[in-house]
């Protein structure tokens, strides 16, 4: 599914633009949102980030990044101190940031997660921002979601590429 850029950067190729449709996954991110902790400040919405443990003023990609970080704390057990939260990343001359990164136990990336807002449409250009960021970090799952709907998919070694996952990973 992903071709090579001829600055190695893997990319998910323009004839898979049809696939990213077929493989929504339905995990119930909106379920999720009675457990948001919301308060507001001089007319100013947050949302209280249980991994940075501080409040974060309440934007719509925020706002779905909590909704995820509240899902694979609550339904795939994954500890808050395996997740990181728009963490700095340099790919090729920039210096970017993730949204979300998963951890191992031991400390190796396992998922990176590109958040975006609940009124944007998704398309091929998250999964090649993530495959950007993770020619440093090598995590097996790339997932991108806007709260409605999500797409991971498997880093095939073998392959070498990037392949659609009808589930999300059972384990991360």
């Amino acid at each position: 599914m992903t071709t090579k850029t001829g600055k190695g950067n893997p990319e998910v190729s323009k004839s898979d633009q049809e696939a990213v449709q077929d493989n929504n996954i339905d995990i119930g991110l909106l379920d999720m949102a009675p457990l948001l902790q919301s308060k507001e400040v001089e007319g100013r919405a947050y949302l209280f980030d249980p991994v940075r443990r501080k409040w974060i003023v309440n934007t719509p990609e925020e706002w779905v990044r909590q909704l995820l970080i509240l899902w694979l704390v609550h339904r795939k057990g994954v500890g808050t101190s395996r997740i990181a939260v728009e963490k700095k990343v340099r790919s090729s001359s920039t210096l970017d940031r993730f949204d979300l990164g998963v951890y191992t136990t031991s400390g190796n990336p396992v998922m990176l997660i590109e958040c975006k807002s609940f009124k944007t449409k998704l398309d091929l250009k998250a999964i090649n921002q993530l495959s950007r960021y993770n020619l440093k970090f090598k995590s097996s799952y790339l997932t991108w979601t806007n709260g409605r709907s999500t797409y991971c998919v498997a880093w095939n070694p073998s392959k070498q590429v990037y392949e659609f996952i009808s589930e999300f990973p059972e384990t991360i």
